[in-house]
């Protein structure tokens, strides 16, 4: 068989085609898996935002309640309430799949987490039928008057995990 590359000391008649297509397909595995566990990695981490963000508008809304007393109930999101001037949302916001911060309220009735568990839409993150998604230009979620509410988002790792966090009112 014909050698294609030059000679070396070690090999004075150079590398087969053989031999460099065995290097090649060792080299595309190994790149494949490396990409692979790259964009689970990169799965986890905006995750990992979602729960803190989720913790940061709830931690925001319950402040609230508290400086305006119990009356009024919670207020709509303001972007000055957040460490960036902005209203949080989610890393895929806008992205093919897409996926949001979702935000249930009610005026009467206490929330739960239960509506989002096992539900979680497939393929995407996108809110449940009724819940309001929240992005960073929305000035009335939640609804002057708001008693009860609960703030979630699904996993983008996981197709069965819902962050969520309920009103402590």
């Amino acid at each position: 068989m014909k050698k294609l590359l030059p000679k070396t000391a070690n090999n004075p008649e150079g590398f087969t085609l053989v031999e460099l297509m065995v290097v090649i397909t060792i080299l595309a595995i190994l790149a494949l898996v490396g990409l692979t566990a790259f964009g689970e990695a990169q799965k986890r981490g905006r995750d990992g935002k979602r729960i803190q963000e989720i913790e940061a508008i709830a931690q925001a809304l319950e402040i609230h309640y508290v400086n305006t007393g119990a009356t009024p109930g919670y207020q709509p999101l303001v972007n000055t309430w957040f460490a960036d001037a902005t209203i949080p949302q989610d890393p895929q916001h806008g992205a093919t799949p897409n996926y949001d911060y979702c935000l249930k309220m009610s005026t009467s009735t206490p929330q739960t987490c239960d509506a989002a568990i096992g539900h979680h839409p497939a393929g995407n993150g996108s809110c449940l039928t009724g819940d309001t998604p929240i992005v960073s230009n929305i000035t009335n979620t939640p609804t002057a008057g708001t008693r009860y509410w609960i703030v979630y988002a699904f996993s983008e790792a996981n197709d069965t995990d819902v962050y969520c966090k309920t009103s402590s009112q």
